[in-house]
């Protein structure tokens, strides 16, 4: 599988992003890519490849560096979407604050560069996925719970123990959410909370390769 095309980097309030088809074949699902801390956008092309499934991506950039003199540092190149604190603690505020650019960069992104399915009888639009690494996954499990009617497919990598102040995630149901956990931190109870909300949950040690899986 390799790489289609690359769109030139594009804004959404404060958030950059870059549109990807990845795939030779045309895209059957709309992917937002959330990168994971110390990252950028694009980080997560190699795992997305591996989903084995031609698919559009937009590679959401978080906009804050690592360092506070990084905009001046071209060679410090990693950003965090939140900050943390002891046991997995959030600050809530760059984190709502981010949460909500994601979720408006996605209801963009549906209406702009959903890909449509077509058959020889039918024309349906492609799900819609998220794929989220450390930070990334986090943000990504709460938007899916947002948007579970939506949101078909999430894969989670290096999913942490987490949890924000003063806030509690969404106990929607996620009936017909298929969920991917890679490496979680604590797996069993990432597990079980999602099962609890009736998604259906895939535990993996390594490389995703379950595309297939989540088209289904």
């Amino acid at each position: 599988m390799t790489t289609a095309s690359v769109e030139p980097v594009e804004y959404r309030g404060i958030l950059e992003f870059v549109v990807e088809d990845v795939g030779v074949a045309p895209p059957r699902a709309l992917v937002l890519a959330v990168h994971g801390f110390n990252e950028t956008g694009g980080a997560l092309r190699a795992d997305i490849t591996a989903l084995g499934v031609p698919v559009r991506v937009v590679h959401a950039y978080a906009a804050r560096p690592i360092s506070p003199r990084a905009h001046a540092v071209s060679e410090v190149a990693g950003y965090l979407w939140y900050f943390t604190g002891d046991g997995g603690l959030i600050e809530p505020v760059l984190f709502g604050d981010n949460l909500r650019q994601l979720e408006a960069l996605l209801l963009d992104m549906v209406e702009q560069q959903r890909p449509t399915l077509t058959t020889t009888t039918t024309t349906t639009t492609a799900p819609v996925w998220l794929v989220g690494r450390d930070q990334g996954a986090v943000l990504s499990l709460a938007l899916a719970g947002i948007w579970p009617e939506l949101i078909s497919g999430v894969v989670l990598k290096d999913l942490p123990r987490w949890w924000v102040a003063d806030w509690t995630p969404p106990t929607s149901s996620r009936a017909g959410q298929r969920v991917v956990l890679v490496n979680a931190a604590d797996v069993d109870g990432a597990a079980g909370a999602l099962r609890a909300l009736a998604a259906d949950v895939r535990v993996c040690a390594g490389d995703v390769d379950d595309g297939v899986w989540l088209m289904a």
